[in-house]
């Protein structure tokens, strides 16, 4: 009998990675990696290559498709880093600008000019992990924005709509990712014209919203050989969510990677303070794929945006305690040693009984 088999496709924010899944049992097959250098040019400024992260998805599929028959698989699924951005040109697909990471911080100026009516309409407050920042910035600072503008051929938009467009699949991302942007009113199902107009974008620059599973496009490479079925488009948190089976109300899951991301489903859009807001409609659909979702699917995510780079100092403190803890025993123990070394040299000293 013939397997049938699932290509998962996992691009974050150190590494790419795939894997090919049992349909029936979910259980791994084959997986593969590539890692993905993440730049530092300015404080407080973080960057990937888009070429570096297009090439790292083509190469992971790419080696897991030469091991099965291209009959054997039903289908890919996408999931991204969720709020990094960039720029590129609708005719070349030529990236404009960088990846801007998540982490990075250069919206802050363009924060501090945003009214206080945007955090109340969004859900999400005015921080420049948020990608409706980081696309006010690239506007306002490079000039290739400018010229694609005038030349009618700008795109922006989330890493997964550079891949998508990139791989023939048309420039789509899904609910997932725009709840993601501070683009997408709470509740919302379509980019928001009162939060385009307060970071200065157009609808028509940024991609078309979709659903975050179904039949959502073909994807090709010469490298591949043949088109994949792309089924299901977003942002990794939501990913996770689903993956780890937290799709009811009440349930939470929490996954560590390069953050700390706390996430779990609620029965409809609420405001609570310390979290935020995001679309989970796509967990909390049923296997058998009603022909319409149900309204409002949103849950509450609480990040911690540096877990890694905080585990790793405290991994450090611990080495740098630990050696300071027997440096000091060191030196007790040869306090100690001179302490009885003297002890004796002074009991020689004392006179005997006459």
């Amino acid at each position: 009998m013939r397997r049938r088999l699932l290509l998962g496709i996992d691009e974050g924010t150190t590494a790419i990675k795939a894997a090919l899944f049992d349909a029936a049992t979910l259980r791994p097959v084959a997986a593969s990696r590539r890692r993905v250098p993440v730049t530092h040019p300015a404080p407080g400024r973080v960057e990937q290559d888009p070429e570096l992260v297009l090439s790292g998805v083509v190469d992971c599929v790419a080696e897991l498709l030469a091991g099965i028959d291209r009959d054997e698989l039903l289908g890919a699924g996408l999931d991204h880093q969720g709020e990094s951005v960039l720029a590129w040109d609708a005719v070349t697909g030529t990236p404009l600008t960088p990846v801007v990471v998540w982490q990075d911080k250069r919206a802050e100026s363009v924060l501090a000019e945003i009214g206080p009516d945007v955090p109340a309409r969004s859900g999400l407050p005015l921080d420049p992990y948020f990608s409706a920042g980081k696309l006010a910035w690239l506007l306002a600072h490079e000039p290739a924005l400018a010229e694609a503008r005038t030349q009618g051929t700008l795109r922006l938009g989330t890493v997964d709509a550079f891949l998508r467009e990139r791989l023939g699949g048309g420039f789509a991302t899904d609910l997932s990712t725009a709840s993601r942007t501070q683009l997408l009113a709470v509740g919302g199902r379509d980019w928001d014209q009162q939060l385009l107009a307060a970071f200065g974008l157009q609808r028509e620059w940024l991609p078309r919203l979709g659903p975050s599973f179904g039949a959502l496009a073909e994807l090709r490479c010469e490298r591949w050989p043949a088109p994949l079925a792309l089924t299901a488009q977003l942002v990794d948190q939501q990913a996770a969510l689903a993956g780890s089976g937290a799709v009811t109300p009440g349930e939470l899951k929490a996954t560590y990677g390069t953050g700390v991301f706390v996430l779990g489903p609620t029965r409809g859009p609420a405001r609570v303070p310390g979290l935020l807001p995001t679309d989970v409609t796509v967990v909390m659909v049923s296997r058998a794929a009603p022909a319409r979702p149900p309204e409002n699917g949103l849950g509450h995510v609480g990040p911690i945006a540096v877990a890694r780079t905080s585990l790793r100092l405290l991994q450090g403190a611990l080495v740098a305690l630990v050696a300071l803890v027997a440096f000091l025993a060191a030196v007790t123990l040869a306090l100690h040693a001179r302490l009885s070394r003297a002890r004796s040299e002074l009991s020689l000293l004392k006179p005997g009984p006459r």
